[in-house]
């Protein structure tokens, strides 16, 4: 890909992560939900966990904004494609996992388990990794520097 094009992606993938966070700031913001329900973005995380502990493992093009998956086992899961707009994946395993061209705005993947990931030509942009696990047959995206956001490289 020219430089060009890798340029106007970016522009694009933050234009894209700074309009879905509040452009256009005359619209009225959504009010907050109440404490006793459960939001569409929590019944679609539970939902995943769900499906993943029945043995379900292809999840490819998933749209999981702002879903609660701390702590979460997903090892082995494909994802590829996936949009995870303020997703919470802190602490989560994600080793082993498929993460192809994956959108990770504004994510939460601190203390995150991505060894042996495939994080081939994924998104990342404001995601977090501070204390991120990853190891040699970690793939990140071309030009990719972990260890620049926090990351660090697992011997284990």
């Amino acid at each position: 890909m020219s430089s060009g094009r890798l340029t106007l992606w970016i522009a694009i993938a933050l234009f894209v992560g700074l309009c879905l966070g509040g452009c256009g700031g005359d619209e009225e913001a959504a009010p907050a939900p109440d404490a006793t329900e459960s939001t569409e973005e929590e019944a679609g995380g539970r939902d995943l966990l769900d499906r993943y502990n029945a043995g379900e493992r292809d999840f490819v093009d998933a749209k999981l904004d702002r879903v609660d998956l701390s702590g979460a086992n997903l090892s082995g899961a494909d994802l590829s494609g996936a949009y995870l707009y303020g997703a919470d994946l802190e602490g989560a395993d994600l080793s082993q996992t498929t993460l192809v061209a994956t959108t990770f705005f504004r994510a939460n993947l601190d203390n995150a388990d991505l060894r042996g990931a495939n994080m081939e030509r994924a998104l990342l942009v404001g995601a977090t990794l501070s204390g991120t696990k990853y190891d040699d047959d970690t793939i990140w995206p071309d030009k990719y520097e972990p260890e620049a956001y926090g990351a660090v490289k697992s011997t284990e």
